[in-house]
């Protein structure tokens, strides 16, 4: 029964590309999340600066929601593909078939239903075979493997590229966003403390000689300068002699 084979042969290719095509769409998919989410938890953390226990939800959430999405849309399929577990059977191919190619629906179901009724006694194996044979000569000629075009993913990239594009943007312009908030999220357990707007610079000398005299000068730089400074020693704290905006 060479043109039944070669009819089942046609189906299983289908299969094949159906996976595949499952595969493609859910590894875009998955990317289009893995990046979205990614974003969104280092950002809400550089932003917010949470607890232990807020850092451990997010970063657990992440892993939760990646994981079963690559495992359902991408994994699943790849394992199919090289047919690991249940999949598509040919009955079930054949249907699929034949609500993307409506003039041959009936015809395919009929001829795989009549391969299965063969070892009934009371029919003409003979007949049988050759009502079979011609059948699968007149479906063959289907072109089954277009009824999947891989290239119709390419409209889910309309959604990944402006993701992948937007965080680039962030990236570049401001890279704390995913350092600082990964640094945070992964280590949750430490406790981080927000660096000062500005940096105190000594002017004077760093040495001194016990019972000289010591004039204390300090320059502050950044983005925020304090109105006061204050010294700690083991007599108390003093307030610094404001000189200019920056030089105490």
């Amino acid at each position: 029964m060479g043109k039944f084979n070669n009819l089942i042969v046609q189906i299983e290719g289908f299969i094949k590309k159906y996976y595949k095509n499952e595969m493609v769409k859910g590894g875009i998919l998955f990317a289009s999340v893995l990046l979205v989410s990614y974003g969104l938890v280092t950002g809400l953390e550089y932003i917010g600066r949470f607890g232990s226990g807020t850092r451990l939800f997010l970063l657990l959430s992440f892993i939760g929601v990646n994981t079963y999405l690559l495992f359902r849309f991408l994994l699943i399929p790849i394992l199919k593909l090289n047919k690991v577990g249940k999949r598509l059977s040919i009955r079930e191919a054949s249907l699929m078939l034949g609500s993307i190619f409506p003039e041959v629906g009936d015809k395919l179901t009929n001829t795989l239903q009549l391969n299965e009724d063969k070892l009934n006694a009371s029919l003409n194996l003979e007949l049988v075979h050759a009502s079979i044979e011609q059948r699968a000569s007149q479906l063959s000629a289907v072109p089954f493997s277009t009824a999947i075009d891989l290239k119709d993913n390419k409209k889910y990239l309309r959604f990944l590229l402006p993701i992948f594009i937007g965080l680039t943007l962030v990236a570049v312009i401001n890279p704390n966003w995913f350092l600082d908030g990964s640094q945070r999220i992964v280590n949750f357990n430490e406790e981080f403390i927000e660096e000062a707007p500005f940096e105190f610079n000594l002017i004077s000398p760093d040495e001194l000689i016990e019972g000289d005299s010591y004039t204390l000068q300090v320059k502050l730089t950044g983005d925020e300068i304090p109105d006061e400074v204050k010294i700690q020693s083991n007599f108390g704290d003093y307030n610094l002699i404001k000189k200019s905006a920056v030089l105490f």
